[in-house]
């Protein structure tokens, strides 16, 4: 179902931000040139990006108390910046400390899942970015892991792009 490109080379952080490199990437220069001549029509990509775990789920807990959800948030407010500067509609599953359950769900995990997914359906973007703060117990396998549809010839070539930051 998914393919997957994953850094397994020590980087010297214990989980490195898969977003990092995400806020990096550069629209190709074709994109630019096109934004710039149509900077006040619409835009003409629309990225989601989901801020994952929130609410009452942490998420992965640093040694220092940092809670993933906080820097997953923090990251994509940036990049959500980052996008609408060169005229990127941004979607967000979400802007503050709270996850997309549905307030009588038994499971409130699978609920907000489902509620992230229904999000993502209805805005209908051109890719979804969403942001984790992986760890892993083999101490030598480091770095940040980018997956896409085995069957999206555009996603693995955004995924290699992504990938290529990585190096």
């Amino acid at each position: 179902m998914f393919g997957y490109f994953c850094v397994k080379k020590r980087i010297g952080v214990t989980a490195l931000l898969v977003c990092l490199v995400v806020a990096a990437i550069r629209v190709p220069r074709v994109v630019q040139y096109d934004v710039m001549n149509r900077s006040v029509q619409k835009a003409r990509y629309c990225i989601c990006i989901d801020s994952g775990h929130g609410g009452n789920d942490p998420g992965k807990i640093g040694v220092a108390g940092t809670k993933e959800k906080e820097v997953n948030l923090a990251i994509a407010l940036k990049l959500k910046k980052s996008l609408e500067k060169q005229n990127i509609r941004v979607v967000m599953t979400r802007t503050d400390d709270r996850n997309l359950a549905d307030a009588n769900a038994t499971n409130e995990k699978t609920s907000d899942m489902k509620n992230r997914v229904a999000k993502m359906d209805s805005e209908q973007p051109d890719a979804v970015i969403s942001i984790h703060q992986n760890s892993y117990h083999e101490e030598a396998i480091r770095g940040g892991q980018v997956f896409y549809y085995k069957t999206s010839v555009r996603g693995k070539k955004l995924a290699q792009i992504l990938q290529e930051r990585f190096d």
